[in-house]
């Protein structure tokens, strides 16, 4: 064991630091846990404040003394030397980088004839860990986490500097599930120029996450930015996968495997992104950090969707049934009841019942005795393996068909989802369509609402954005969540119908409050976005009417020039506001405004004067 002893203290320049135990080692270094004591007039004092400590010991190279804790590196001191500048050069760049997704460097020294460098402890597990935990994440979860370790890893190399290892065994979750980029022994700090400021080389990184070149890649090649991008494509495979990505030489060969993304539900259009990010050859991939960002946020809203719409499907649950035999007069009541099917609320408000109906249900029922609704609930539990049934798609499959022939709206939807993901059928969005117009027919919000997807991207029939709007706003009419996210959507981006901000909040707002998570998000930045052009609206016409009136009223009391910068300057803020996150026809009227009222404010100080 090359590992300090429990118990060790170290000296470091503010506070010691007493070892608790090994974290991890790797290649340059050793980590511990370890507890501060905090130094003071009359001494040390023991805290439970706990820090990770990292030692610069190459265990290839390095031993120690007889004490245990004096490192030593024989006759390669040369190699060792060189290594441990570069160490506390990481620790001096890592003391730069204040962010809040990349750990924190709270100090570092020498001491033990080598260098420490002591970080925030954080108190939760990998990145690599929490994937596995799950088995993989969905895109919506992928791409909140995506987006932040993305906002850290644009800040380095905005400090010109590159992390070179990034992966999810690099990235720490804290306890509030925000990631943490840590470990960066492979990091390489440039100068302005892009030349890099030591002179090692970068290392190999980790197969699956480090692209051919890095491998062979020599200093002065410039600044590799695509390197760590390459990374980021192989953290965001893994998350949504739960599988390594392949060697950066398999898909050289091999070209990107589409097929396990595909397998896993997640949107064609975010494949694409990371398979540009994986690209074998750099001058294909995304450029920057930034720009894959932007690709995914800009696929973000259709993927997060659908693919939470798919997840709740795999838990769907109709409304409340039985499985006792069923007289004439019920089953007239069941046809009747189909008709009304479709609206989640009232799915969800008879879940409870049943839960209980099919506690009682019996394993074995003659085809016979079932309705067309609790034909479709056995169908749903060969679908999600419940009830004791094992899971089997193509039995679930067989009794949504059965539920179908005798007209139940919500086996007919489940049938146009089945095509729609082939599950037990070959995946073929026209007969999806199909099906999803059958059940819509019958007044099934959520067939009325993927049939406004279909039209949205194209899927099996021409894109018609105006006719998804048009479904989208018929699915919202009958209570459906999703439906109102999708139309606020619509009317912010002026897509399919004319563009209306105050439309839009209305139906993020609804949304929100009927579950919807992603809408409440969406409803707090289009308020902001509202608020802020109203008070620079405001700026621009009710403070100079007021000092108009007092003007008009010969009680004038105009205000300096140190008042009316702050104030132009807010309206000026409000129209490029508007310009840029609403649309320029609206934008046009504020700028005249604006102008109009500045030259009345030199006018009336001209005549005044």
């Amino acid at each position: 064991m090359n590992a300090l002893p429990q118990g060790t203290i170290l000296q470091g320049k503010s506070n010691q630091y007493k070892i608790v135990k090994k974290l991890g080692q790797g290649s340059f270094g050793i980590t511990y846990l370890a507890t501060v004591r905090i130094g003071g007039p009359l001494g040390y004092i023991e805290s439970d404040a706990r820090v990770a400590v990292k030692e610069f010991f190459m265990h290839e190279i390095n031993d120690r003394d007889a004490d245990g804790a004096k490192v030593t590196s024989g006759s390669k001191g040369g190699i060792y030397d060189g290594y441990k500048k570069k160490f506390v050069d990481e620790a001096k760049n890592l003391s730069k980088l204040q962010h809040p997704h990349i750990v924190k460097v709270i100090e570092y020294f020498e001491a033990n004839d080598t260098v420490y460098y002591v970080m925030e402890y954080i108190d939760g597990g990998s990145l690599d860990d929490y994937i596995n935990e799950r088995g993989r994440l969905d895109a919506y979860e992928t791409i909140k986490i995506a987006k932040q370790i993305g906002e850290a890893l644009s800040f380095m190399h905005s400090k010109q500097m590159l992390h070179l290892d990034l992966k999810p065994g690099n990235v720490m979750i804290r306890d509030n599930g925000q990631p943490v980029l840590i470990d960066f022994g492979l990091s390489k700090q440039y100068d302005e120029n892009g030349n890099p400021e030591s002179s090692t080389t970068v290392g190999g990184g980790t197969p699956g996450y480090a692209p051919t070149e890095q491998a062979d890649y020599q200093d002065g090649e410039g600044f590799p930015v695509t390197m760590d991008v390459y990374a980021f494509g192989g953290t965001m495979y893994k998350m949504l996968t739960g599988k390594r990505p392949p060697k950066a030489s398999v898909i050289l060969n091999d070209g990107f495997p589409t097929s396990d993304l595909k397998e896993c539900g997640v949107d064609d259009e975010i494949i694409n992104c990371i398979a540009k990010a994986m690209a074998p050859k750099k001058k294909e991939r995304y450029q920057t950090v930034k720009d894959f960002v932007s690709a995914i946020e800009k696929n973000a809203a259709t993927a997060t969707s659908k693919k939470k719409q798919d997840e709740e499907l795999e838990v769907y649950v109709i409304e409340k049934q039985d499985y006792s035999p069923k007289t004439d007069n019920d089953q007239d009541k069941d046809k009747d009841n189909d008709k009304n099917k479709g609206n989640d609320k009232n799915q969800n408000q008879d879940q409870g019942k049943n839960k209980e109906s099919r506690a009682n249900a019996k394993e074995n029922v003659d085809e016979a005795e079932l309705s067309p609704t609790q034909m479709t609930i056995l169908g749903n539990e060969y679908f999600n393996g419940s009830n004791g049934k094992k899971k089997n798609h193509a039995e679930a499959m067989k009794w949504y068909r059965k539920a179908a022939e005798k007209g139940n709206a919500n086996a007919l939807f489940r049938i146009g989802y089945m095509y729609e993901n082939g599950k037990s059928v070959k995946k073929d969005y026209a007969e999806a369509m199909k099906w999803y117009r059958k059940a819509a027919e019958k007044g099934h919000a959520e067939a009325i609402f993927c049939i406004g997807f279909f039209y949205l991207l194209g899927n099996g029939v021409k894109h018609d954005h105006s006719l998804a709007m048009k479904c989208f706003k018929k699915a919202n009419e009958k209570g459906y969540a999703r439906a109102a996210y999708w139309v606020g959507y619509m009317y912010e981006n002026g897509d399919g119908v004319e563009k209306d901000l105050f439309e839009a909040k209305k139906c993020y707002k609804k949304a929100a409050k009927e579950g919807y998570y992603p809408a409440k998000e969406e409803y707090i930045r289009l308020n902001s976005i509202i608020i802020a052009i109203a008070v620079g609206f405001i700026l621009q016409v009710i403070y100079p009417a007021c000092w108009l009136w007092t003007l008009l009223s010969e009680k004038y009391s105009y205000p300096s020039w140190w008042y009316l910068g702050p104030i132009w300057g807010g309206g000026f803020l409000a129209c490029l506001s508007a310009f840029a996150f609403v649309d320029k026809k609206p934008a046009i009227p504020l700028f005249v405004i604006w102008g109009i009222l500045i030259i009345e404010t030199i006018s009336l100080y001209w005549i005044i004067s």
